[in-house]
């Protein structure tokens, strides 16, 4: 801007000679703060370039010499590291293996595709089959020739926080999302980048509109080959008003781009409608009306989404040599006024499917978002050495838990108790089996002194791992950590 109006400063033009002039240089004036603006936020895209967008140009390896220190200052002042911690020894966190899984694949490698179908706030009290208050016919007889795990836990709040989660295994244990904190340029392990190296294509569906929390720019970082997103879908006839493209519309978009596809694949789609403000196509607003929250309505409006999805997946070449898993971003708001606990707050599905019947059937261990990705392996067979902070669901002599973090606080469930703690001291411990709501804080009682001594020790030691492995960028295997 200076070099451009030293030329223009020697022509020693009155500025507001005349109105014409008032008028030339005022235009002047909005097109080089405007054409100022858009350079400092990066475009005309709905939110401004941040440290995570730099993947999108380069490979991961390469970001850091992409970024430059300004710009890099800019983004992370205010934001919160993550502190250095030392509860525990190396040797004492030698049975976490530092996060570095070692796999016994009992045969070959098995090259079938995997579609990780992740719903929109779908929370476990919505579900037909689990009780709950919507109208889920198809998702009920989905789940009854799948492997269900009815204590399924999300790792986080926000889509934002929950997508990195089930597909790359990072639980939301700060209060900055991956995707926007000062790691977010960190080299990580997820399940596309995995496959790749084993002829995989991989491509990440989403109907909203491209840029939304920074989901295309993650895909990048995450390996993706493809996104497709409301731009690729290119049809604003099939627009909500509000947030993208209608969940029915663009599931059949995504079978049918799957169906051109390269073999074998791996694919997420992440829906869209299950969200405020609760609206569903015209033509379903008789037939899908349900007494109470709109959001009832949305729900069944997900299921019919997804049973046309299916209709259509069922008539392609690819559908019988493919794993499905279906699961959410996060629960959806309190929207009655039934009792819930911060259990509750959490509780989503996670189901898999096979279409030849092979895997079907209830299983009551505790399961969370970050499990998806090591158990996802373990169905293929997969033989190589991989980082995860989860637990393979299979593996039945790895301890099976959900953490979280809200506000200053983690929580760690297990399968009886439901220990709290704020990164100080110890704040509750609950007997969740026999004390649904979280009523009675037993911390104190000296019959529990052993219990909280042991989640204590589990929580502490995942969260040093968390945040030694986040700090250091060593989400990867091959660290030396």
């Amino acid at each position: 801007m200076i070099k451009g109006l030293k030329p223009i400063q020697k022509l020693e033009i009155p500025v507001a000679s005349s109105k014409k002039d008032y008028i030339l240089w005022s235009i002047f004036f909005l097109l080089v703060s405007g054409t100022t603006i858009l350079a400092i936020r990066g475009g005309t895209q709905k939110y401004p370039v941040d440290i995570i967008h730099a993947s999108e140009m380069t490979d991961v390896q390469n970001v850091p010499a992409l970024l430059n220190s300004p710009f890099t200052i800019i983004k992370t002042i205010g934001k919160k590291e993550l502190p250095e911690i030392n509860y525990f020894s190396d040797d004492e966190l030698k049975d976490l293996n530092f996060g570095v899984h070692v796999p016994k694949p009992n045969s070959g490698f098995k090259k079938m595709n995997v579609i990780v179908i992740i719903v929109e706030s779908l929370s476990k009290k919505y579900i037909g089959c689990f009780n709950g208050e919507a109208k889920t016919p198809f998702i009920d007889s989905l789940f009854s020739q799948s492997l269900v795990f009815p204590n399924g836990f999300a790792n986080a709040r926000e889509s934002i926080q929950g997508i990195p989660a089930v597909l790359a295994s990072i639980p939301a244990l700060g209060d900055e999302p991956f995707i926007f904190s000062d790691y977010s340029s960190n080299r990580i392990t997820t399940i596309p980048a995995l496959l790749k190296k084993e002829g995989y294509y991989s491509a990440f569906f989403h109907g909203g509109s491209n840029g939304t929390m920074g989901f295309n720019s993650f895909s990048k970082l995450a390996n993706y080959d493809d996104y497709f997103g409301r731009n690729e879908y290119n049809n604003e006839q099939d627009f909500d008003g509000d947030w993208g493209i209608w969940d029915e519309p663009f599931l059949q978009y995504v079978s049918k781009k799957l169906t051109t596809a390269k073999e074998p694949f791996f694919s997420s789609v992440f829906t869209l409608n299950t969200h405020q403000p609760f609206t569903i196509p015209e033509k379903y607003k008789t037939l899908l009306k349900q007494p109470g929250h709109p959001m009832l309505s949305c729900i069944s409006y997900a299921d019919i989404a997804l049973s046309r999805f299916f209709e259509l997946a069922k008539k392609t070449s690819w559908y019988k040599n493919t794993l499905f898993v279906i699961t959410a971003d996060h629960t959806s708001p309190v929207i009655d006024k039934k009792k819930s606990s911060t259990m509750d707050h959490y509780r989503i599905p996670i189901a898999f499917f096979l279409p030849n019947n092979s895997l079907k059937g209830i299983d009551n261990k505790i399961a969370n978002q970050i499990d998806i990705l090591p158990s996802i392996l373990h169905l293929m067979n997969y033989p190589k050495n991989y980082f995860s902070l989860g637990n393979d669901l299979f593996d039945s002599t790895a301890k099976k838990y959900s953490i979280d973090y809200n506000a200053g606080v983690y929580q760690y469930i297990d399968s009886s108790f439901c220990y709290q703690f704020n990164g100080r001291q110890p704040v509750a411990l609950y007997n969740w089996k026999k004390d649904s709501l979280l009523t009675k804080n037993i911390l104190n009682d000296e019959a529990s002194l052993n219990r909280v001594q042991k989640c204590d020790t589990s929580l502490k030691k995942i969260i040093q791992l968390y945040n030694r492995c986040m700090i250091n960028n060593h989400m990867f295997v091959n660290s030396k950590l």
